[in-house]
């Protein structure tokens, strides 16, 4: 199943159509036995700058803290308020295991942005 999405990711990103793929996810039962998301919805306050790549967005948490330690990178989400230097609020859900060119930052799917 790796290998087909690996495939689109590389065509998607050589045509310069796609700045980040997720993997497919699939949740999880948990102990009581409801189905639970695959992976975690997050809101986070900080800073928008630029990435290393053309056309990545890295947020800087105020706290500085990220599970990899080098602030989230931004998956969709309004371009208007999510500017390099934009002090912004974030809800996104974690997206590890996403393929992207951008190679720097947590993957954070926006599902909104504001600015502060």
């Amino acid at each position: 199943m790796k290998r087909p999405i690996a495939l689109v990711a590389a065509t998607l990103m050589a045509a310069g159509l796609s700045t980040a793929v997720a993997a497919p996810a699939q949740a999880a039962p948990s102990s009581s036995g409801s189905v639970v998301a695959p992976y975690p919805t997050i809101t986070v306050i900080g800073t928008v700058t630029a990435g290393v790549e053309m056309g990545c967005l890295i947020l800087v948490p105020l706290g500085g803290y990220t599970p990899t330690g080098g602030g989230y990178l931004l998956i969709g989400g309004d371009r208007k308020v999510l500017v390099p230097g934009a002090r912004v609020q974030v809800t996104g859900t974690l997206k590890p295991g996403t393929i992207s060119f951008c190679m720097q930052g947590y993957p954070l799917e926006v599902i909104s942005a504001r600015p502060l």
